[in-house]
């Protein structure tokens, strides 16, 4: 008698399994803590562990030279007679050079290949504010994580700054405020006006309800955007300034154009403090030299 056989569905992953498969499908909340506090802990207490081990070997060494023991002298010049004591007491030396050559390998893997980690995890970027701030109510909502998180292990995320956390999705676009106003404010007020009822939610957790936007399409926007504004603003105020023929309306307009221009360059870029001072140096100069050619 053949037996019936059916394929029962997998279960509906949940916990920490869930929130895996979030972040492979989504590396933006791929968030994880720095733990800084505990890598400098670890390394300081490995440093004063064989800062202690240092003073005992060198108070031995001290006691075998003044020992007046021919024996024990000759821990100083000859490693073989120190690894190889003739009685109770002599091997005191050597066994401290094996706790010590132990904590140095402990040290080495503990202190170097961290301090290399440490780096590493320093170059890592801290995650947006609205990244961290949609993993925490992500594992809060009844249809997400639904607070799976238990004990000292839901303060992971929960009550951290961005500072304390380290993403491992690479930056794909400049973090000026701009875009960053796109792709947080903007987003938001456009799914809710139109987009929640146009896109489908994401495949990998349907029932969550969340929708995903293309983070490549809002950096050409606001790209655009600002490519846009850098045409304009020199243009606009050369058309402006040529109609303008008194010289001290002119010198006030231009002291407008070069705020705007500036206040451009901050939104607009992440330019650094002194790439700004340049490029409005340069646009001053010559808001100045068309003033002084066309009066």
């Amino acid at each position: 008698m053949a037996a019936n056989t059916y394929s029962a569905s997998p279960p509906k992953p949940r916990g920490y399994p869930k929130l895996a498969s979030l972040m492979g499908h989504h590396p933006e909340t791929a968030i994880f803590r720095r733990f800084d506090h505990l890598n400098m802990l670890n390394l300081l207490s490995l440093q004063a562990e064989l800062t202690h081990l240092e003073v005992r070997l060198q108070d031995i060494r001290s006691e075998d030279e003044v020992s007046g023991d021919p024996l024990r002298m000759l821990h100083a010049v000859d490693f073989y007679e120190m690894r190889q004591p003739k009685r109770e007491g002599d091997e005191l030396q050597w066994r401290l050079m094996l706790e010590i050559r132990a904590k140095l390998q402990e040290y080495s893997t503990f202190f170097v290949l961290p301090l290399l980690q440490v780096s590493q995890l320093a170059k890592l970027h801290s995650p947006r504010e609205d990244e961290l701030r949609f993993l925490k109510d992500w594992l809060k909502r009844p249809m997400m994580g639904d607070s799976f998180l238990k004990g000292r292990e839901a303060t992971i995320w929960q009550d951290r700054e961005p500072k304390e956390m380290a993403s491992l999705m690479p930056q794909e676009f400049e973090a000026d405020p701009f875009s960053t106003l796109v792709t947080t404010k903007l987003v938001d007020y456009w799914d809710r006006l139109w987009g929640n009822r146009r896109k489908k939610p994401i495949p990998v957790d349907p029932e969550s309800g969340i929708v995903e936007y293309d983070n490549r399409l809002l950096n050409k926007i606001s790209m655009g955007a600002g490519v846009t504004l850098a045409s304009v603003v020199p243009s606009v105020s050369v058309l402006i300034l040529y109609f303008v023929k008194n010289q001290i309306k002119r010198l006030g307009l231009l002291i407008v154009f070069t705020f705007i221009f500036s206040a451009s360059l901050a939104a607009f870029t992440s330019a650094r403090r002194i790439e700004v001072f340049s490029a409005v140096a340069g646009f001053s100069a010559v808001m100045v030299v068309f003033i002084g050619t066309n009066d």
